[in-house]
């Protein structure tokens, strides 16, 4: 059998902005810190995955605006069809 690589992904599970404080670009904000986050704290991360609800127009708007890219893959979730979106680290190491 032959040895597996190493997968070096990390899922980002769930990003929640309290509702007083929506609309006021914190999440783009935090988004857009993330891989400089991973960069630091995980440097042999290669790709950032998430999932968003396909009917959260808005936070799919936000995770693309954030440099994310929709793939075409899709999952189904707890609440209907999810998009499966990544983010490539890959291409910041050669930046």
């Amino acid at each position: 059998m032959e040895p597996v690589e190493p997968d070096h992904k990390i899922l980002i599970r769930a990003l929640s902005i309290s509702e007083q404080y929506q609309g006021k670009g914190y999440a783009l904000d935090a988004m857009k810190q993330l891989p400089d986050w991973v960069r630091e704290f995980h440097p042999e991360i290669d790709e950032i995955i998430l999932a968003v609800n396909e009917a959260n127009k808005a936070a799919y708007q936000l995770y693309v605006k954030s440099g994310f890219l929709d793939l075409g893959l899709t999952r189904m979730g707890n609440h209907g069809i999810q998009h499966i979106l990544h983010y490539s680290m890959i291409k910041e190491r050669s930046l």
